[in-house]
């Protein structure tokens, strides 16, 4: 699914490589080993006595190795293997070792905190574009704005680029200065931006067709609730009814963010989650206040990279029935970690618990459930709009030469387009779920199905004698634009169709 990249934002792979580092963590243990008083080891229990006995076998053949192996590996190599085969063995996806150098940058992350300029890019025709511009950034005080194309950084072209390599050239050390060519219109300029250390908001919010109130979570940290209970007060200055929570994208982040924020909806007294450490302990969290956001009828956005602590508050609004789930299947970490600060300035990272929503779901691996599955990301929006507001006629205007449509006053990107014998096609599965309805595929019958509350189509991929004009194109069925009418009519549907060219 495409989105947006914080230029700026430093990617950590899954599994960081530690450096020579780690060898002094390992020296360490052995200078205690070897160091402590004999009659302290004789005291000691059996598994500090195999420690002792598992790294003195270490050092042996690490000794060996080094001396007699063709290659003459390096002890630190050595060490790197050794140590990157013990996180294996955890099977934990989520465990890595952070090196002394990453490790600050790394918490800095955790909390929204980077060093760039504060913008945010998408790649448009193959060229990054920003899109976004945070307040107080180096950004906005160098004069970059919204829609500026980014066609050069120190100089080099951009044009093809991967975004993350685009993003990456931007980043850099504080105060340092990295020049942008942008075209504005048919202007091309020069820009000099000075990095910074910047902290990034995680909460986003805007009025939609000035009714309805939409919140966007990028990520928890520990500063995020008290962010979303200040743009939900802005917002209230509004008359609204309606709420759209957008956790699409979000990764997680502190877990314990996630609980206060269900805290504001939920009566007290309401389980929220179980954490169950290795141990056995549970860890059991309950909403504790009165609910600071009563009455709303509320939607949240989801889809596949919704994860961790964005499920949990996703989850447990859903189950104690105060919103509905828009969008697509969640990813599914139902995992706790934790980082250790480690002596050498590095940090360790690896899972110990697991959660279980309201104290007995479990998410890991399974994810949740939307109430109404839309797959097409420009429709997401406007189905939770209408499910909290259901229309009771659809205005359509489409302009297939911009690839867009206005649907009851909200614009939204038509996915793709074909001309094809003077007629123009769209995805039928796009036209269905642009009305809110279920599109299921029968494999075995060879028959697409669409229902709503009030109707049912049947269409038979096999019979030449279909009475819609589809046809099938890598997988997708495309439906001829003109009708989209007749599909609305087998629906119950009310709908107001117009096509513009120009």
């Amino acid at each position: 699914m495409a989105g947006k990249i914080l230029a700026d934002q430093l990617a950590f792979v899954s599994k960081i490589k530690f450096k020579v580092q780690v060898l002094l963590i390992f020296l360490l243990l052995l200078s205690f080993v070897f160091t402590h008083p004999f009659s302290a080891f004789a005291e000691a229990t059996e598994d500090q006595t195999q420690l002792k006995s598992d790294l003195l076998l270490l050092e042996e053949v690490i000794d060996n190795i080094t001396e007699y192996h063709i290659n003459k590996p390096k002890t630190c190599d050595l060490i790197d293997s050794a140590i990157n085969g013990m996180l294996d063995s955890l099977n934990d996806p989520h465990a890595e070792y952070i090196p002394p150098e990453l490790f600050k940058e790394y918490l800095n992350l955790l909390d929204n905190r980077y060093t760039g300029i504060g913008i945010e890019i998408r790649m448009e025709e193959e060229q990054p574009v920003i899109t976004r511009i945070f307040d107080n950034s180096p950004a906005k005080l160098a004069g970059l704005e919204v829609g500026d194309i980014i066609i050069k950084v120190d100089g080099e072209n951009t044009h093809a680029l991967p975004l993350e390599i685009v993003s990456a050239k931007i980043r850099g050390e504080e105060n340092t200065t990295v020049v942008l060519t942008i075209k504005r219109n048919d202007e091309i300029i020069e820009v000099p931006v000075v990095r910074k250390l910047l902290k990034i908001p995680t909460v986003y919010s805007k009025l939609i067709n000035g009714n309805i109130a939409y919140v966007k979570i990028k990520s928890f940290n520990q500063d995020t609730p008290d962010e979303f209970m200040e743009h939900f007060t802005k917002l209230s200055e509004h008359s609204f009814e309606s709420m759209i929570l957008d956790l699409r994208e979000n990764p997680g982040g502190y877990l314990t963010a996630a609980v206060e924020i269900a805290d504001y909806f939920l009566p007290a007294g309401k389980k929220i989650v179980d954490f169950i450490k290795n141990s056995g302990e549970k860890m059991e969290f309950y909403s504790e206040n009165h609910p600071s956001i009563v009455g709303l009828k509320l939607a949240v956005l989801v889809d596949e990279n919704t994860a961790s602590a964005a499920e949990i508050l996703a989850g447990i609004l859903q189950h104690y029935d105060l919103a509905l789930l828009v969008g697509e299947e969640t990813y599914g970490k139902g995992t706790v970690q934790t980082i250790i600060n480690l002596k050498n300035g590095g940090g360790l990272k690896f899972t110990i618990a697991e959660y279980k929503l309201a104290g007995y779901m479990p998410i890991e691996g399974i994810g949740l459930t939307p109430n109404k599955n839309i797959t097409f990301e420009e429709l997401q929006i406007f189905a939770a709009k209408n499910m909290l507001d259901p229309p009771k006629k659809y205005e359509f205007c489409f302009n297939i030469n911009q690839n867009s449509a206005i649907i009851n006053d909200l614009s939204v990107k038509i996915p793709s387009i074909i001309q094809k014998e003077g007629k123009t096609y769209i995805p039928l599965r796009f036209v269905a779920e642009m009305f809110g309805s279920d599109i299921e595929y029968n494999k075995q019958k060879s028959i697409i199905e669409i229902t709503n509350s009030d109707g049912q189509i049947l269409i038979d991929l096999k019979s030449k004698n279909s009475n819609y004009d589809i046809f099938l194109q890598t997988g997708t069925t495309y439906i001829n634009i003109y009708e989209i009418e007749k599909i609305a009519e087998q629906l119950k549907i009310n709908v107001n169709f117009k096509l513009d060219t120009y």
